[in-house]
């Protein structure tokens, strides 16, 4: 018998569809959250679950100690994770509240994100310079 859990802790960086800046406080959010600068990697855990398309399956919510370091870490997942997988085009900057979204009260969790995305920049264009 094989074991099908899965493996905690990882994330693929051929999954990851979005980086983006959150915001876990305020009207609709989470009183728990901690405190500091929160960012969302949106991604899939696996490209050939649904190849080619944009939507993330999950949201890891990372909160780092400045704005500084949180722009510093967003720019470096991206560097990392730009030349794999298609990258989404929107993003919810809330939390999914179990009925709706806390940015834009949106009741489908699968709904497509109230804030457009920034698009990556290609790191890697030229690499012989």
């Amino acid at each position: 018998m094989t074991d099908k859990r899965r493996e905690r802790g990882r994330i693929s960086v051929k999954g990851v569809r979005l980086v983006e800046p959150a915001l876990l406080h305020g009207e609709g959010g989470d009183a728990a959250a901690p405190d500091g600068y929160p960012f969302q990697v949106g991604y899939c855990e696996s490209d050939g679950i649904f190849p080619g398309t944009t939507l993330p399956q999950y949201t890891l919510y990372l909160v780092a100690d400045s704005e500084k370091e949180r722009t510093e870490w967003i720019t470096s997942i991206r560097k990392v994770c730009e030349e794999y997988s298609p990258k989404s085009f929107s993003y919810h900057l809330g939390l999914w509240l179990g009925r709706k979204w806390s940015c834009c009260r949106s009741l489908n969790r699968r709904a497509l994100g109230c804030q457009v995305a920034t698009l990556w920049p290609e790191y890697n264009n030229n690499p012989s310079k």
